[in-house]
């Protein structure tokens, strides 16, 4: 497996294939064998890996269970697609110790194979007439000492490894995406009445909207304008509100206070 903190650098045969190669030796003319008696090593490959997902995952075809309860989800949440994000990163890393599991018991049981093809009893000490038998012996040796340090051994770990992560980011992304959305929208809003502020559920946003009335700087409130894309017309309502209703220019004043006083981080608020 490739040492940490170091990448294969990508070869110009995956391009366009999302670094997924169709078969073995695609630069050099190489096809893979047809016969199904004789499956080539990256069809084995994808034979285990397929294996392993069906077993750990299973198929992709919905329960209908499944479908009806997506269909009678409720409207989705910043805080639902945030649940989502996170057991979806949990899961991943379920996957991968399940993966790594799988692949060190391969490695286990393939040494313990290839040291089983060795008969020991059949090598007293070497002599002339006996060339044939050391000879055998002696292959069988570098095929077990290749199996401990095989580089296809590594690239085949890798590569399973990176299918797995490349179907966990075509999963998270899309949902990474959405929230990243829902958050510009949330960050957008801006209560038009003190009713509207006061239905806020949202703490921090709260806060926002009252870090703002208090704000006496003119280029402050633009800056404040520009990092959550409000405009004026659209602040302007409930700041009227703050400078002729004194309750509510009190109440937003002992909230900026309140905060400062709990947290000296936020002095400058």
């Amino acid at each position: 497996m490739s040492k940490p903190g170091t990448r294969r650098m990508p070869r110009d045969v995956y391009e366009g294939k999302k670094g997924f190669r169709d078969w073995p030796g695609a630069d050099s003319g190489w096809k893979p064998p047809r016969s199904e008696d004789e499956p080539d090593a990256l069809t084995m490959r994808r034979h285990r890996l397929a294996q392993f997902v069906l077993s750990e995952k299973g198929s992709f075809v919905p329960s209908i269970h499944t479908i009806m309860k997506e269909v009678r989800s409720p409207v989705e949440t910043l805080s639902a697609v945030n649940e989502r994000t996170t057991e979806l990163k949990k899961q991943h890393i379920r996957d991968l110790e399940k993966l790594f599991a799988l692949q060190g018991e391969q490695h286990r049981q393939g040494a313990i194979d290839r040291y089983s093809a060795i008969d020991f009893t059949q090598f007293p000490e070497p002599h002339e007439e006996e060339r044939d038998i050391v000879e055998t012996h002696t292959a069988l040796m570098d095929l077990h000492e290749r199996g401990r340090r095989s580089k296809a051994l590594e690239d085949d770990w890798d590569d399973a490894l990176d299918h797995i992560r490349f179907a966990h980011l075509q999963t998270l992304l899309p949902l990474l995406k959405r929230k990243s959305e829902m958050e510009q929208r949330r960050d957008a809003y801006f209560p038009s009445s003190i009713q509207e502020y006061h239905m806020i559920r949202d703490r921090d946003i709260q806060l926002r909207v009252a870090r703002f009335l208090a704000l006496d700087s003119r280029s402050q409130q633009d800056k404040m304008l520009s990092d959550f894309n409000w405009v004026w017309r659209q602040v302007t309502p409930l700041l009227d509100e703050y400078h002729k209703n004194d309750e509510f220019r009190t109440e937003i004043n002992e909230i900026i206070k309140d905060v400062k006083a709990a947290d000296p981080r936020k002095r400058y608020l």
